[in-house]
Protein backbone atom coordinates (compact mmCIF):
# COMPACT_ATOMS: atom_id res chain seq x y z
CA UNK A 1 0.00 0.00 0.00
CA UNK A 2 2.03 3.31 -1.20
CA UNK A 3 2.12 6.31 1.69
CA UNK A 4 -0.28 8.53 2.26
CA UNK A 5 0.36 12.16 2.22
CA UNK A 6 2.09 13.56 4.79
CA UNK A 7 0.88 15.61 7.16
CA UNK A 8 3.98 18.27 7.06
CA UNK A 9 4.28 20.24 10.17
CA UNK A 10 6.06 23.08 9.89
CA UNK A 11 8.18 22.29 12.84
CA UNK A 12 9.06 18.95 10.96
CA UNK A 13 10.22 21.01 7.76
CA UNK A 14 12.17 23.14 9.69
CA UNK A 15 14.14 20.21 11.42
CA UNK A 16 15.32 19.04 8.11
CA UNK A 17 16.21 22.74 6.53
CA UNK A 18 18.06 22.49 9.98
CA UNK A 19 19.35 19.32 9.30
CA UNK A 20 20.99 20.19 5.48
CA UNK A 21 22.52 23.22 7.21
CA UNK A 22 24.39 21.12 9.78
CA UNK A 23 24.87 18.90 7.32
CA UNK A 24 26.95 21.37 5.23
CA UNK A 25 28.85 23.13 8.21
CA UNK A 26 30.17 20.12 9.16
CA UNK A 27 31.56 19.10 5.88
CA UNK A 28 32.97 22.76 5.67
CA UNK A 29 34.78 22.36 8.85
CA UNK A 30 36.48 19.05 8.22
CA UNK A 31 37.55 20.47 5.43
CA UNK A 32 35.62 17.87 3.09
CA UNK A 33 34.27 19.14 -0.44
CA UNK A 34 33.61 16.10 -2.43
CA UNK A 35 34.84 12.58 -2.51
CA UNK A 36 38.37 13.50 -3.21
CA UNK A 37 38.68 15.55 -0.40
CA UNK A 38 38.34 11.42 1.08
CA UNK A 39 41.37 10.77 -0.23
CA UNK A 40 43.17 10.98 2.73
CA UNK A 41 41.06 9.24 5.02
CA UNK A 42 39.33 11.15 8.28
CA UNK A 43 39.23 10.86 11.54
CA UNK A 44 39.55 13.86 13.80
CA UNK A 45 37.91 15.94 15.79
CA UNK A 46 36.30 19.02 14.78
CA UNK A 47 34.06 22.10 16.04
CA UNK A 48 30.76 23.54 14.36
CA UNK A 49 30.00 26.91 14.33
CA UNK A 50 28.61 27.20 17.67
CA UNK A 51 31.48 25.38 19.01
CA UNK A 52 30.19 21.94 19.88
CA UNK A 53 32.44 19.42 19.19
CA UNK A 54 32.26 16.48 16.65
CA UNK A 55 34.21 13.55 15.83
CA UNK A 56 34.97 12.90 12.04
CA UNK A 57 35.31 9.33 10.24
CA UNK A 58 35.44 8.15 7.10
CA UNK A 59 34.03 5.48 5.70
CA UNK A 60 33.68 4.03 2.16
CA UNK A 61 32.61 7.09 0.35
CA UNK A 62 31.55 9.10 3.11
CA UNK A 63 31.86 10.20 6.33
CA UNK A 64 30.47 10.00 9.75
CA UNK A 65 29.93 12.79 12.00
CA UNK A 66 29.38 12.13 16.00
CA UNK A 67 28.57 15.24 18.64
CA UNK A 68 30.80 14.52 21.51
CA UNK A 69 28.28 15.69 23.61
CA UNK A 70 25.01 14.47 22.85
CA UNK A 71 25.73 11.68 20.41
CA UNK A 72 23.76 13.03 17.29
CA UNK A 73 24.78 11.71 14.01
CA UNK A 74 25.48 12.92 10.77
CA UNK A 75 26.06 10.44 8.49
CA UNK A 76 26.99 11.57 4.90
CA UNK A 77 27.22 8.34 3.24
CA UNK A 78 27.82 9.78 -0.61
CA UNK A 79 27.48 12.73 -2.91
CA UNK A 80 29.88 14.92 -0.16
CA UNK A 81 30.04 17.78 -3.21
CA UNK A 82 26.01 17.96 -1.90
CA UNK A 83 26.53 19.58 1.25
CA UNK A 84 23.12 20.07 1.49
CA UNK A 85 21.61 17.35 -0.39
CA UNK A 86 19.58 14.95 2.03
CA UNK A 87 17.89 11.42 1.58
CA UNK A 88 15.57 9.32 4.15
CA UNK A 89 18.70 7.33 4.96
CA UNK A 90 20.67 10.04 6.15
CA UNK A 91 17.67 11.35 8.04
CA UNK A 92 16.49 8.37 9.53
CA UNK A 93 20.05 7.94 11.20
CA UNK A 94 19.96 11.50 12.02
CA UNK A 95 16.57 11.14 13.52
CA UNK A 96 17.53 7.78 15.35
CA UNK A 97 20.14 9.07 17.41
CA UNK A 98 18.22 12.06 18.80
CA UNK A 99 17.21 12.31 22.49
CA UNK A 100 14.07 10.41 23.38
CA UNK A 101 12.11 13.40 23.57
CA UNK A 102 12.91 14.79 20.30
CA UNK A 103 12.73 11.60 18.66
CA UNK A 104 9.41 10.96 19.43
CA UNK A 105 8.19 14.36 18.25
CA UNK A 106 9.62 13.63 14.95
CA UNK A 107 7.87 10.28 14.77
CA UNK A 108 4.97 11.78 16.08
CA UNK A 109 4.42 14.67 13.34
CA UNK A 110 5.61 11.92 10.54
CA UNK A 111 2.46 10.23 11.39
CA UNK A 112 3.25 6.55 10.10
CA UNK A 113 4.16 8.51 6.60
CA UNK A 114 7.74 7.64 4.80
CA UNK A 115 10.33 9.77 5.36
CA UNK A 116 10.26 9.59 1.43
CA UNK A 117 7.41 10.74 1.14
CA UNK A 118 7.77 13.51 2.93
CA UNK A 119 10.26 14.56 0.82
CA UNK A 120 8.29 13.89 -2.32
CA UNK A 121 5.97 16.50 0.12
CA UNK A 122 8.68 18.82 0.75
CA UNK A 123 9.82 18.80 -2.96
CA UNK A 124 6.09 19.42 -4.17
CA UNK A 125 5.96 22.19 -1.28
CA UNK A 126 9.27 24.18 -2.85
CA UNK A 127 11.44 23.76 0.44
CA UNK A 128 13.24 21.14 -1.25
CA UNK A 129 14.64 20.29 -4.77
CA UNK A 130 15.04 16.83 -6.54
CA UNK A 131 18.51 15.67 -7.56
CA UNK A 132 18.13 12.80 -10.01
CA UNK A 133 21.64 12.26 -10.77
CA UNK A 134 22.60 12.03 -7.30
CA UNK A 135 19.14 10.72 -5.80
CA UNK A 136 19.39 13.47 -2.84
CA UNK A 137 16.76 16.22 -2.42
CA UNK A 138 19.03 19.62 -2.35
CA UNK A 139 17.49 21.67 0.91
CA UNK A 140 16.99 25.45 -0.70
Amino acid sequence: MPDMECRLEPSLALQIVSFAALQGELLQAAGIFGALSLIARVNRKIHDTAGNEWHATSHGCGVRFRSASHGIVVDVHSHLDEPRGVDAWRLSTFISSLPTGTRRRFERELAGSSLETLLEDLARRGIVDRCEAAGLFRVR
